[in-house]
């Protein structure tokens, strides 16, 4: 370690500290240094990743046995994380699948000091671009599976989760799905990771809708349906081209339109309580008599609105199918 971040470390200790406090200092810091050298990156994920084996257990199956009987501290009833099903497979294959998981692997993720709320489309494309490929910030806080609160996952544990609940019985796959995935010769979408194997695997990434109505009928249904989807951490595509401008004539109550601002509170404060998959992308898509409205709103209390939604997603504009049309422009951010 550079002396800076021994300092650092050392500065950091008070009597009852344990080794996951220093262990979790010392990786925040190098993370800190990566500006200055991106192996402080390497560094750093290599003290938070021994630090999560200190803290795991290291055998697949008693892991997927701890998560399968687990046990809702709340209610004390048991609430498994597994299926009964890939629980079964996992049993009766644990031998193969423990012998064929490598965690050394687990130390080739790159790790970079920042909240991973904060991250934008635009940022991670171009951590990517230059090479730190998947944050082990973001597998620990979205993706390792928790009893209590507490990671038990190892990031090989998800990859060989995500290998069984793909194939199931068909080991042979299901291992060699899982040495592509851990040598990174490619990824599965969000809502695979943390879903597959579960009682409720739900591993479809995006739901593209398009209004139901410019009704209050209309706009509600449609709303449950983002809640549900939302649920089970779908990105969401809405098409709110029916939706009237503010000012439009309402013939059914001899009243005039509130536009499409208060609407879009609604359905993103409904995206912010229903988020069990932490951050994800929507896309809204509406004609040029709204867009100002929308671009122009504010929101009264905290930043202004075009800055959207607290999961932290830049917001861009973009005309559809290249065209010159403005009637196409979308924005993407919700």
């Amino acid at each position: 370690m550079k002396p800076s971040i021994t300092l650092k470390v050392i500065s950091g200790l008070y009597s009852g500290v344990t080794t996951v406090e220093l262990d979790n200092l010392a990786a925040e810091t190098a993370a800190t240094m990566t500006t200055k050298h991106p192996d402080y990156a390497v560094l750093a994920a290599r003290i938070a990743v021994s630090n999560l084996h200190k803290e795991t257990k290291k055998t697949f199956s008693d892991v997927m046995e701890d998560l399968y009987k687990m046990v809702d501290k709340v209610t004390g009833k048991l609430s498994p994380m597994i299926s009964d099903y890939h629980y079964d497979i996992i049993k009766r294959n644990a031998e193969r699948l423990n012998s064929s998981i490598i965690y050394d692997r687990d130390f080739n993720y790159n790790y970079f000091g920042f909240k991973v709320h904060c991250l934008t489309e635009r940022l991670t494309a171009v951590l990517e671009y230059l090479g730190l490929q998947i944050i082990y910030m973001t597998l620990e806080r979205s993706y390792l599976l928790r009893i209590d609160g507490e990671v038990v996952e190892r990031p090989q544990h998800m990859l060989m989760r995500v290998a069984v609940g793909i194939h199931g019985e068909d080991i042979d796959s299901a291992i060699e799905t899982y040495n592509l995935l851990s040598e990174r010769y490619f990824t599965h979408a969000s809502p695979t990771l943390f879903g597959a194997a579960t009682p409720k695997p739900q591993m479809s990434s995006c739901f593209l809708l398009t209004m139901k109505d410019d009704s209050i009928e209309g706009i509600y249904d449609t709303l449950k349906q983002c809640a549900l989807i939302s649920k089970s951490a779908g990105g969401i595509g809405l098409n709110v081209h029916c939706i009237r401008a503010t000012g439009s004539y309402i013939a059914g109550t001899n009243g005039t339109s509130n536009g499409i601002v208060p609407m879009l509170r609604v359905y993103n404060n409904t995206a912010r309580y229903v988020d069990q998959g932490g951050n994800k992308v929507r896309y809204i898509c509406f004609g040029r008599d709204k867009v100002k409205k929308v671009l122009q709103s504010k929101e009264k209390v905290r930043r202004p609105w075009t800055r959207w939604m607290e999961q932290a997603q830049d917001m861009t504009c973009g005309r559809r199918h290249g065209t010159s049309s403005e009637s196409g422009l979308y924005i993407k951010g919700f």
